[in-house]
């Protein structure tokens, strides 16, 4: 498996996973569980490492299609350009999840309302790695 594979792969952990990671905070949110909570900031974690490698993997991608006839350039450029977005949403998607790991662990009066917090943060990163991974599919399917 070279990088252009992984990248292809890793970008739907990104997408999916914060999706169900969200879902997942909305269910703990409801049912006042801190453990479902706990799951699902986890899970965001996961999906922010799979996000960081997919964005670590785009250039070698690019440098395997953008010599493909068909191939646009400015398609291309828009998905690079909204994958850094996401990038910064990645790092606040992760260190909001350390923290409302700790505010859990630590047993913090204010877990919940950091929780609703981070729910904002993984709903609009969703938002904005499922775009991101539009873009990237407009790079050969289009």
């Amino acid at each position: 498996m070279d990088q252009t594979h992984l990248h292809l792969i890793t970008n739907h952990v990104a997408i999916i996973g914060t999706f169900f990671a969200a879902i997942v905070l909305i269910l703990g949110l409801l049912s006042n569980t801190v453990q479902t909570r706990v799951a699902s900031f986890i899970l965001m974690l996961i999906s922010s490492i799979g996000a960081f490698i997919t964005f670590r993997t785009g250039h070698e991608a690019e440098e395997s299609v953008e010599h493909i006839k068909g191939v646009s350039e400015y398609v291309i450029e828009q998905h690079e350009e909204f994958a850094e977005t996401a990038l910064w949403f990645i790092a606040l998607l992760a260190i909001a999840s350390i923290i409302g790991l700790y505010a859990a662990k630590k047993n913090l009066s204010a877990e919940k309302k950091i929780s609703w917090v981070i729910l904002l943060i993984s709903l609009i990163s969703f938002a904005i790695f499922a775009w991101t991974g539009y873009l990237g599919g407009k790079i050969m399917h289009a």
